[in-house]
């Protein structure tokens, strides 16, 4: 993998969601990514005779997906590489609590920083926040510490943090939540290259230096992990 000279978006096959599509169909994995080789049903002529070896027989035609590859993370370069977190502050929603002081998603020295921007509605959203977290716990004492920051984009200030209340103590306690002034959010999002209402989940990867790295679109999995780890592990020399 190449040093952050080549920093890179991902090419991951994954799942997203549509702000359009309800959390209900999001839930039931509508579009989930599947590494199953599948098999298509047999071809079957209408009123083919059926006997072995008659002619005109019908003929099952099985065509079946080559198996994927390694999985791959960040392999083409972002068109905002570099860019900066926006000065802008953002609120703060806390489980069970009120809103607290804007501020801007600033982690701690030599950590990279993963934001993620997820929405109350969206079901691949939800299904990897405990992962994320996860991930950020492992990754703590390693050379290459990573800083979760969970970033709400939903209109509705009331639908994070209804969320947030009702998770429990070991899940997502806190977020920050994007607002609905539209000409600020759209300025946000776009200071990387993102639309106002992006397909949801999306990951931005920072460096040390603060500087992005790395957009992934959709959702990641525990398949993914180590290739994190490599991305990371090579951006850091």
């Amino acid at each position: 993998m190449r040093t952050l000279g080549l920093v890179l978006v991902a090419s991951l096959a994954l799942v997203g969601c549509d702000e359009k599509k309800d959390a209900v169909s999001a839930i039931a994995g509508e579009g989930r990514r599947s590494d199953a080789v599948t098999t298509s049903k047999p071809t079957v002529q209408p009123n083919a005779p059926t006997a072995p070896g008659a002619p005109g027989a019908p003929v099952a035609q099985a065509h079946a997906e080559a198996p994927k590859g390694p999985r791959v993370f960040c392999t083409e370069a972002p068109a905002a590489k570099g860019a900066k977190l926006p000065s802008t502050k953002l609120a703060q929603l806390v489980a069970n609590g009120k809103p607290i002081a804007a501020a801007k998603p600033t982690p701690p020295a030599k950590h990279w920083t993963w934001v993620n921007l997820w929405a109350a509605w969206c079901g691949p959203c939800r299904e990897e926040i405990p992962r994320l977290k996860r991930w950020e716990r492992e990754l703590a004492a390693s050379p290459t510490p990573l800083a979760i920051a969970f970033l709400s984009l939903d209109d509705d200030e009331r639908q994070a943090q209804k969320f947030l209340d009702a998770q429990p103590l070991a899940g997502l306690q806190r977020s920050f939540w994007i607002g609905e002034n539209e000409r600020e959010r759209a300025a946000w999002l776009g200071t990387f290259g993102l639309k106002e209402s992006p397909n949801l989940p999306v990951q931005l990867l920072f460096t040390p230096a603060g500087e992005l790295a790395c957009i992934v679109g959709g959702a990641v999995d525990d398949g993914d992990f180590d290739a994190v780890k490599k991305f990371l592990a090579a951006g850091t020399k």
